[in-house]
Parts: structure tokens; C-alpha cells; sequence
């Protein structure tokens, strides 16, 4: 069971019922509460959905009206000593089943490179990023994942050679929360952003996008040693 908990602006019992058939029909949702209580009004939601356990926070604000607003609150992951290797070739195979045909290029170090990580979560955003790359680079170019390992960290980038990164998905790169102005699939697509922003900081690495000459690029680094995840 995955637990995630939101700070959200619903105010009152009458907010509370006005989202509440939205979240319980939401298959991946087994439970949810909301502390009223709370100065941030805290929602808790709960799934046992491994699949769809790293993307809860993304689907969220989907299923809400625009009108609520919520912000993941940082907590503690899983966290394992994990191969990257054996990370990414998951993350991959996951995406060959679910899109075949879809061409992948994949850079690895020689040597066996661990990291301590949730391997769940971080498949979560290998997938969602070559998802991105998939339905909005515009381009059937294989996708390069190139993974560099340094002295302090592992860096992992997301290449594609398709038309770059809209204006407002990059100016979600710099945002905790998503953007509730926007609609249909730039606002799931901007959503995505933000949470893997936000996982990837639990890690206490970084998170950037940015376009090249012949396309886009995400680039996140995850450090090495121990440290604790919120």
C-alpha cells in the first residue's frame, strides 16, 4: 500500500462532498480522508496499485475540479540500494510492452553502477518522460537514454529529435505545483513535469529541461551515498 498526502485548499464538509464521488470512482483510489482539522486541510490518499503508485500525485489533479488545488507533501520512500542497469532495462521493458515498435537507445557505463533510490518511483519518471517523448515530440526518431555515471552522481538523460519543449511546459520546471489554468493534454503533460520534479528532488538530485538544435532533452541526476528520502 502506497500511502501520498496533499495539502489542499478544500475549506469545508460542502468542498469535501463536491469532490467526493470523483475520488470514489477512481479505481486506483482504495481510500482517502481529509483533516479539515489541519491548517493545510490534509488529504490522504491510499492505493495498493504498484503501477499506478508512483503516478498517484499525477493523476490527481486530474480527477479534481479545477477549482481545488493540491500540492504532494514530501515523505519518505522506499529506499534501496538498487543497479541502475537493472532500473532502466524495467522502466524499458515496460514501455516495449506497452507501445511496440517504439525505439529506445539506451548509453550505459561499462562498469555496474548502484544508487540508493525507490526503483518504482524512478521507473515512473524514465516512463513518463519517454511517454513525453512518445505523444508530443512529433518525431518516430528513436529516443536516447544516455546514463553517465560521475564522482558524486549518476546523471540520466531523455533525448528526443522531435519539434522541443513548449513555452509552458518549461516554465513548469520551475514550479512546486501545477499550473490549474490549463487544460486537456498540456495540463497532464505539464502535471507529469512537476512530479517528477518533485520525486527526483526527494532524492535530493535535480531536475531540468531544455531544448537542443534537433529536439528536446530532460536531464536529472540522482546522488550517490546515503541519504534520507522525504
Amino acid at each position: 500500500m502506497k500511502t501520498f498526502k496533499f495539502k489542499t485548499n478544500l475549506k469545508c464538509n460542502n468542498c469535501v462532498a463536491k469532490v467526493r464521488e470523483q475520488l470514489d470512482t477512481t479505481s486506483e483510489i482504495q481510500s482517502w480522508t481529509v483533516d479539515l482539522k489541519s491548517p493545510d486541510r490534509i488529504m490522504t490518499v491510499e492505493t495498493d496499485d504498484e503501477e499506478v503508485a508512483g503516478k498517484c500525485p499525477v493523476d490527481l489533479p486530474h480527477i479534481l475540479d479545477k477549482n481545488y488545488e493540491t500540492e504532494i507533501i514530501n515523505q519518505k520512500y522506499d529506499l534501496i540500494e538498487e543497479i541502475v542497469e537493472e532500473v532502466l532495462g524495467e522502466a524499458l521493458q515496460k514501455m516495449k510492452m506497452r507501445h511496440p515498435g517504439f525505439e529506445v537507445h539506451a548509453v550505459i557505463p561499462d562498469q555496474i553502477v548502484m544508487l540508493p533510490m525507490d526503483a518504482l518511483l524512478i521507473e515512473q519518471v524514465l516512463i513518463n518522460l519517454l511517454e513525453n517523448a512518445l505523444r508530443h515530440s512529433g518525431s518516430r526518431e528513436p529516443v536516447d537514454v544516455i546514463v553517465e555515471d560521475g564522482e558524486s552522481q549518476v546523471t540520466f538523460i531523455v533525448r528526443d529529435y522531435g519539434c522541443g519543449i513548449r513555452d509552458e511546459a518549461l516554465s513548469h520546471l520551475s514550479r512546486n505545483t501545477p499550473d490549474t489554468t490549463l487544460s486537456g493534454i498540456h495540463r497532464k503533460y505539464c502535471i507529469g513535469l512537476v512530479i517528477c520534479k518533485a520525486i527526483i528532488s526527494a532524492h535530493h538530485g535535480s531536475f531540468t529541461g531544455r531544448n537542443h538544435s534537433h529536439g528536446a532533452e530532460f536531464v536529472f541526476t540522482l546522488p550517490k551515498g546515503a541519504f534520507d528520502v522525504q
